[in-house]
């Protein structure tokens, strides 16, 4: 990914910060709101997103079009950058939890794998089935609604449960051992 060197004036980038109620307009458009972790990061480079489209707007042009331009603009980028997020997210599953899942026959008689297929067994049906699909066969989550012929969020929604439940069942089965 090349990164472009954006030159954007000092006038610009004064007005964008001015008006950055603009920006946060956007991000909550989006469903972004200040709570989120990244709203900071957010509101910065929507900030400097308007200042470029102010910046590039013809200068005879109504201000009130520009500023349309730029909430349209940052709405936008806003979005692909959630999407970009939430594709590595559900890309970044622990790999050692993966792992463990992947090779529990290998460590079915060690104290970590009995833990882990205790805690999968206490799993319900979808839940399993989904987070196994994607942990140990490695598809992805819509490739397993399609197969399973399910919404993307379903099984997006299973996968969090599923885990969710294992950390718990992991911590409560490992705090028996202790």
């Amino acid at each position: 990914m090349q990164h472009q060197h954006l030159t954007i004036s000092q006038n610009s980038l004064n007005r964008a910060w001015a008006n950055k109620k603009l920006v946060a307009g956007a991000l909550k458009t989006a469903h972004v709101r200040p709570s989120y972790s990244s709203y900071e990061d957010l509101l910065q480079d929507g900030i400097l997103i308007y200042a470029q489209s102010l910046d590039e707007a013809p200068k005879c042009q109504d201000p009130a079009v520009t500023d349309r331009f730029a909430f349209r603009r940052v709405y936008w980028r806003t979005l692909d950058q959630l999407r970009r997020h939430q594709r590595d997210e559900e890309a970044a599953t622990p790999l050692d939890f993966a792992y463990d899942l992947a090779s529990l026959d290998e460590f079915e008689h060690t104290e970590r794998g009995l833990l882990i297929k205790e805690a999968l067994e206490h799993l319900r049906e979808p839940e399993y089935l989904v987070i196994t699909l994607n942990l140990c066969n490695g598809l992805s989550l819509k490739e397993i609604a399609k197969k399973q012929q399910l919404s993307y969020r379903t099984v997006n929604r299973l996968k969090q449960h599923g885990l969710d439940q294992l950390r718990l069942d992991l911590a409560c089965l490992k705090e028996d051992l202790d």
